[in-house]
């Protein structure tokens, strides 16, 4: 039988293809998860009250990150932290006082971090657990008597959520495309009312924007007379630039069925909006927007009917 005549360049060929089989293909390294964000939930010590707490998560390099905790509306503490690629959490509280630190361990579950705490004050020592919910849609800082609630109450009408010191604020829809055009009643900066009138720069979004939609809601205890109004003050800090503000009665029950929550119970009727009284007293309100876009300063009065407002941004 007469054989093939194997060349030099054949040769060659095989023994790359043996070198390139026998080389094992590297794996990808598994990234750091990612913690930026802004975080809303609770720390809840050992035989106390739970404090509802924002976290919000400035900055990351590989595993390690940076951001500022706000507890209850009005205590800031800066933090540092690290994550694991197994999704294992630290974070470093600081306070003012260089005898006050808390350190959290914990795990970081797709949106949700929760772990246990330990805070540390001279010589007393407080443990508890920590429960967090990213918001895909950034509140960035409350003040005053706004107050951030990750799981508000599905029934929202008149009556039904009541409190003479809390202004809720919370997310409604994130990065949600318009299937219609909304009417904005507010979309300049300034404060409303003016001098003369209720300052409204009304304006229209179109469909198929992509949208966040925030709701503040102030409902005082019973029913107090327009001469006992209760009044109650604050400002929300959002990451995006606000758009515009649904604050008139009927245009939030024109909008309710589109940017509320699906299945939740909101006020409908003429008395649950803003009262834009220019000569202010009784139940007036007043509402500033920064001329940045990015800060709603509220103070709301309200009597025997809840003050509710709508707050816009366009979706990053």
């Amino acid at each position: 039988m007469r054989r093939k005549r194997v060349s030099r360049v054949d040769c060659e060929l095989l023994e790359s293809r043996c070198m390139l089989s026998a080389t094992p293909h590297p794996k990808p390294a598994p990234s750091f998860p990612t913690v930026t964000g802004y975080f809303t939930g609770s720390m809840s010590p050992a035989g106390g009250a739970p404090a509802n707490v924002l976290l919000t998560v400035t900055s990351q390099k590989a595993g390690a990150f940076a951001g500022l905790a706000l507890e209850s509306g009005n205590v800031n503490a800066p933090f540092t932290g690290t994550v694991n690629k197994k999704d294992a959490v630290r974070l470093t509280f600081t306070g003012s006082s260089p005898k006050f630190v808390t350190k959290v361990t914990g795990t970081l579950a797709g949106e949700v971090l929760t772990g246990k705490f330990v805070t540390i004050t001279g010589h007393a020592r407080t443990t508890g657990t920590i429960s967090e919910t990213r918001l895909l849609a950034g509140i960035f800082n409350t003040t005053g008597n706004v107050l951030v609630v990750q799981n508000p109450p599905t029934n929202l009408q008149t009556a039904s959520w009541e409190n003479d010191t809390q202004i809720p604020a919370f997310v409604e829809q994130q990065n949600f495309t318009l299937p219609q055009s909304i009417n904005l009643d507010i979309t300049a900066a300034g404060t409303s009312p003016g001098t003369t009138d209720a300052n409204l720069s009304p304006s229209q979004i179109a469909a198929g924007t992509a949208v966040n939609s925030y709701w503040l809601h102030f409902d005082a205890v019973g029913a107090p007379g327009v001469n006992s109004a209760v009044e109650c003050s604050g400002s929300i800090t959002l990451a995006e630039p606000i758009v515009g503000l649904i604050v008139l009665s009927d245009s939030l029950n024109a909008t309710n069925a589109v940017l509320g929550i699906p299945g939740d119970l909101y006020p409908n009727g003429t008395q649950y909006g803003l009262e834009l009284d220019p000569a202010g007293g009784g139940t007036s309100d007043k509402i500033t927007l920064s001329p940045d876009r990015h800060t709603l300063t509220v103070d709301f009065r309200t009597s025997n009917s809840s003050d509710n407002l709508r707050i816009l941004t366009l979706a990053p």
